[in-house]
């Protein structure tokens, strides 16, 4: 005998459709494998009377529909950004119902105040969409991956950034061209902000470190800086060195209650597993006691893989028996539930980090500038192990030097910069790219 799962829906927009969409399809099927008959029983949209690809049930604009609807036992967010998201995921835990979410931006600002709604209340939230779309590395994390301790997470999370830096260096597209195509494909929204500024991967970013380190994080406590300064020069000279470059988040223990969080353009080896993801697709490397490395890669963005996730996470809910409560107040929320597990580990100021580097200078050519630079870079400690000199080639007394560092903390680096960067030598700010080995 099937067990009904009544679902409120808010939102319909690319993903919402694509969730009405994979259920209708799947509907008998996963009846069959689960004993699960999903029914969206009411859908919150902005205005009932527009026009939608798919035929969403029960549409109404009143939240209270939803929420006083004692029937419905899961509320599927698909709003997005953080009001009335968030409110609306609190009011549903305090409903009764229990929530699934693709919002990684209303997790990683208010994922602790979320966590704790729901535990006061003994309901769950699950959130496996909400980084990397189809792929399961939330679950694989908090569950499959449970016995290990992980030291290491390296992660392209952002589609738009992935598709853009591939073309340019594919295609060797200007950045500027990179982005209007995906745009056109949409792989980019018409505001791609978030996207090449890095934050959308940022507050992925909160979401697997906090699950993973036990760590209190807020996408304003991590090290964020977007592609918008990487130029087709910058993607030859990475080719050159034996390198590509990709946006990257980056969590690292460096010691037993320090944590190094950061989402930079990075230039990796072309050996690197993470080299070989290409256009808009998504992987997280990570490095586990037990398992050692391993790589998740998939399709990380687009409404149907990441109303799969959706799905996923509605049948574990369905399935579950009811949770015991938590015995009191101010107790650790139990990962295994889906929350946070919020520790003592403390954030490793960027100014101390550690990274190899490789840094271009757009100079006028003068005899010596190679001496010189190396000069001020060894002033501050920063040892280099290879230079390299282009001229500019419309601009013959224009130039280019390129240096190749060994691990330098990135205060010393920022002094010396901030030093060399004033030389009349220079025709403009240094090209700073950090190297992951």
């Amino acid at each position: 005998m099937s067990k009904n799962i009544s679902i409120g829906l808010l939102g319909c927009g690319q993903v919402g459709t694509g969730l009405v969409k994979l259920l209708n399809q799947q509907r008998d099927f996963i009846e069959r494998r689960t004993g699960l008959k999903l029914v969206i029983k009411h859908t919150l949209v902005r205005n009932p009377a527009d026009k939608r690809a798919v035929k969403a049930p029960g549409l109404t604009k009143d939240i209270n529909r939803i929420l006083g609807d004692d029937s419905i036992d899961i509320v599927v967010e698909l709003i997005g950004g953080l009001d009335p998201a968030r409110a609306y995921i609190i009011k549903s835990l305090k409903a009764g119902k229990d929530v699934v979410t693709a919002n990684k931006a209303v997790l990683a600002h208010h994922g602790r105040e979320i966590f704790e709604a729901a535990r006061l209340v003994n309901r769950q939230v699950y959130y496996e969409a909400a980084v990397c779309a189809g792929i399961p590395v939330i679950r694989s994390i908090k569950e499959g991956l449970l016995a290990n301790h992980i030291n290491l997470l390296m992660g392209i999370l952002n589609g738009t950034t992935n598709y853009i830096l591939t073309r340019m260096s594919e295609e060797k597209l200007s950045l500027a061209d990179a982005l209007k195509q995906a745009q056109q494909l949409g792989f980019a929204e018409p505001d791609p902000t978030s996207d090449v500024s890095g934050a959308d991967t940022a507050n992925k970013l909160c979401v697997l470190a906090a699950l993973s380190f036990g760590i209190k994080v807020a996408p304003k406590d991590i090290y964020t800086e977007g592609i918008m300064g990487i130029e087709l020069e910058d993607i030859k000279n990475a080719d050159e060195f034996g390198y590509c470059i990709k946006l990257l988040a980056i969590a690292r223990e460096v010691a037993h209650n320090k944590v190094e969080l950061k989402v930079h353009p990075t230039m990796i080896p072309k050996k690197h597993p993470l080299a070989a993801v290409r256009n808009e697709f998504n992987a997280l490397y990570l490095h586990g006691s037990a398992v050692g490395d391993m790589m998740f890669y998939g399709r990380g963005a687009g409404p149907l893989p990441t109303a799969s996730a959706i799905l996923a996470d509605i049948i574990e809910l369905g399935n579950q028996p009811a949770f015991v409560p938590t015995p009191c107040v101010g107790t650790t929320p139990d990962v295994h539930r889906g929350a946070y597990n919020w520790g003592d580990k403390k954030i490793l100021p960027m100014a101390e980090t550690v990274s190899e580097h490789y840094l271009r200078f757009p100079i006028i050519d003068k005899p010596g500038v190679i001496g010189k630079l190396a000069t001020l870079l060894g002033r501050h400690n920063i040892s280099i192990y290879g230079a390299t000199a282009a001229l500019v080639p419309t601009k013959k007394q224009l130039g280019n030097v390129r240096i190749l560092t060994r691990p330098a903390k990135e205060s010393q680096l920022k002094q010396a910069l901030s030093e060399i960067n004033r030389l009349a030598i220079m025709r403009g700010k240094a090209t700073v790219i950090r190297i992951e080995e």
